[in-house]
């Protein structure tokens, strides 16, 4: 299975850039600002930093230097640095963009959650990264559906095997964040609707 940052920030809806969009752009995509805009929603988001852009970037400095003193292992690293951004370019979290005369978007209320991980996707633990949306529907103790599935964002504190420990947060104001994020509530994460992890909220954080 193949993990990607495939869902809007704002809304949670998958990126599907076949459809109509229902609103017009006039400006279209800005690539060079890294933005783009939801088809679903209208709102802008932005590729979000991670460790795994600075090695790039990283590498293609090492490469450009290495140009002059050794040309065949500076181009080799250059090429390696693009097929690697090529590749990784859809697995990049999202995030908000601010519009109009807001300088910043916050997050909404989050809780504290570890999530187990599906043993049977291999490395599923590394391949989620910070910033990564899934749907989740909250379960009782016999795995019986309590709550209607939402989206939810996922910021990874630390890792552990198949095990994560992370902020969740819902991404639509009219979640019931106060009925669901209860201490030791349990849910679980959904891609491509498998079921591929299971979470309890550890503390509440509202």
């Amino acid at each position: 299975m193949k993990i990607s940052s495939d869902r809007c920030p704002w809304c949670g809806e998958k990126f599907d850039r076949k459809t109509k969009p229902k609103f017009d752009k006039t400006n279209g995509i800005e690539l060079g600002r890294g933005l783009g805009w939801c088809r679903n929603c209208g709102n802008w988001y932005r590729y979000k930093p991670t460790a795994a852009m600075f090695l790039v970037f990283v590498l293609l400095f090492i490469g450009g230097v290495m140009l002059k003193a050794a040309p065949t292992a500076g181009i080799i690293i250059i090429i390696i640095c693009i097929i690697i951004s090529l590749l990784a370019v859809h697995k990049l979290p999202k995030e908000k963009y601010p519009a109009g005369g807001q300088s910043s978007v916050h997050d909404l209320p989050s809780c504290k959650v570890n999530v187990d991980w599906d043993k049977k996707y291999f490395m599923l633990n590394y391949r989620v990264w910070s910033g990564y949306i899934f749907p989740v529907c909250f379960v009782d103790e016999n795995d019986t559906p309590k709550s209607n599935v939402w989206c939810a964002k996922f910021d990874v504190s630390k890792r552990r095997k198949n095990n994560m420990s992370a902020l969740m947060c819902f991404l639509r104001e009219d979640a019931p964040r106060e009925k669901l994020f209860k201490e030791n509530n349990r849910f679980v994460v959904f891609y491509d609707k498998e079921i591929i992890g299971q979470g309890t909220i550890t503390a509440e954080k509202i």
